[in-house]
C-alpha cells in the first residue's frame, strides 16, 4: 500500500515537473555528442539502476535536485547526464511494475532523456543573478 502511495506521489511530482518544462520552454534537441554520452551512461548503469530500491531512487532523485539547485557548484556534463539517464532508466522499472501506467511512464522517461546540459548551464547562470 505504501509503495503504491509513493508511486502516485512520484507521478504527481513528475507531472508538476513536466508542466513546468512545458510552461517555461521546450527542450532543445540534444547534440550527437550528448546522445552518445547518454547511450554510454545507459549501457554502464542499466543493471545497477534496474536493481534500485525505491529508497535508492528517492536518494538519486533528491541528490539530483540538491546538486542542481546548489548555487555554489556546477555539475559536469557527465554527472548531469548520469543523473538524468539514471532517473529516466528507473522509469523502465516502473513500467514493468505498473503496466497500466505504461504511457505516463514512457512520457516521463522521455522528458528526463530530453533534458540538456546547455539548459542546465543557463539555469545555473540565472541562479547567480
Amino acid at each position: 500500500m505504501q509503495r503504491i502511495k509513493l508511486f502516485f506521489i512520484f507521478l504527481s511530482l513528475a507531472m508538476v515537473i513536466a508542466v513546468c518544462n512545458i510552461t517555461y520552454g521546450q527542450a532543445k534537441q540534444l547534440s550527437a555528442d550528448d546522445k552518445l554520452l547518454q547511450d554510454s551512461i545507459y549501457k554502464v548503469n542499466k543493471e545497477k539502476v534496474m536493481d534500485f530500491s525505491m529508497k535508492d531512487f528517492e536518494e538519486l532523485f533528491l541528490n539530483y535536485f540538491l546538486k542542481r539547485n546548489d548555487t555554489k557548484n556546477v555539475l559536469t556534463k557527465t554527472d548531469f547526464y548520469t543523473y538524468t539517464v539514471q532517473i529516466s532508466m528507473y522509469y523502465d522499472r516502473l513500467g514493468i511494475l505498473y503496466p497500466g501506467q505504461k504511457q505516463v511512464v514512457e512520457e516521463n522517461k522521455e522528458r528526463w532523456l530530453a533534458k540538456s546540459y546547455e539548459d542546465y548551464l543557463q539555469y545555473k547562470q540565472s541562479q547567480k543573478k
